[in-house]
């Protein structure tokens, strides 16, 4: 008798098992859609945060250990995020420095998600509290993360401006970029776009004698082995700016490489070609490994405010 008794609890155990596995099967299943949405890629940045500082993108296939990296070094890596990383292919990133606070960092990923999976396993977490919105979202106990999964394929990552961005996706303001950071975009394994290169920044601190005249700055990267190919571009104030910043910038390359430690600095700046063209220097030619690009986007989401 006893022994019958163990056996059906076991068949019913093992019943409750499958009827999860199948329900949670089914989550994967019906919450995964095959793509996004159809958007320009620039259009995706229309959905940060406004008048931020930095806009970033990034190929994850390209660039997983960095973006791994530099999320860890601003304590926002954890299990979940590391599970929604797994199925993202695209990242799109903001930097806000306004306000007299640490910058704001907010991302928006691309991906073939199990969305239901995902609020399911956030609902599940006490780490993690869900909150009423236009679409509701969920907050970090620990360090104040937001997140929000408004439609299959997208989720939005935050650090306090989460409403915005899901105000922004409900009705997508207009995001203004050059035709020619478009064209980099769609050919690039990560791009750093500064729409208005703002006194105050980290970066702009270090190209300090040269500051008032820069007014915009984009930067790409392909991956090429263990290093990356990177082209620049800045955009001055006028042509006479722009032949005098081409002359002093491989002064300004060598002083940052040799703040970063950067070994055999002569030989990577032998293939680097300086270019005035009109109101732009054209950067091209430098090859860096991948963690000095790393502490590089570090360097800019981390200190790009000044104290």
């Amino acid at each position: 008798m006893r022994r019958g008794k163990m056996f059906y609890l076991h068949r019913k155990n093992s019943l409750i098992y499958s009827a999860l596995s199948l329900f949670i099967i089914l989550l994967s299943i019906s919450s995964c859609a095959t793509a996004p949405p159809m958007r320009a890629s620039e259009d995706w940045f229309a959905l940060l945060p406004s008048h931020s500082g930095i806009y970033i993108y990034l190929d994850k296939n390209r660039t997983a250990a960095m973006v791994e990296n530099v999320l860890k070094s601003m304590d926002l890596f954890d299990n979940d995020i590391k599970f929604i990383l797994s199925k993202t292919t695209k990242i799109y990133g903001a930097v806000d420095f306004s306000g007299d606070s640490e910058p704001v960092l907010s991302i928006l990923t691309l991906g073939s998600y199990p969305s239901s999976l995902i609020g399911l396993r956030l609902s599940m977490n006490r780490e993690w509290k869900r909150r009423k919105s236009i679409r509701p979202y969920f907050v970090s106990g620990s360090n104040k993360m937001e997140i929000s999964l408004p439609g299959n394929n997208v989720i939005l990552i935050s650090q306090g401006k989460i409403e915005e961005m899901l105000k922004n996706y409900q009705s997508p303001p207009v995001f203004k970029m050059p035709m020619e950071v478009k064209n980099d975009l769609h050919s690039s394994d990560f791009l750093v776009f500064f729409p208005l290169f703002s006194e105050g920044t980290a970066l702009n601190n270090n190209l300090s004698s040269m500051k008032t005249t820069v007014n915009e700055l984009w930067l790409t990267g392909r991956r090429d082995g263990e290093m990356f190919k990177l082209n620049g571009v800045f955009g001055l104030s006028s042509e006479k700016q722009a032949k005098l910043f081409a002359v002093v910038f491989k002064f300004i390359i060598t002083a940052w490489l040799r703040q970063e430690k950067v070994q055999n600095i002569g030989k990577l700046l032998k293939s680097v070609v300086v270019k005035a063209d009109g109101n732009f220097v054209r950067i091209s030619g430098l090859k860096l490994p991948e963690k000095k690009i790393t502490s590089l986007l570090t360097g800019m989401v981390k200190k790009g405010k000044s104290k």
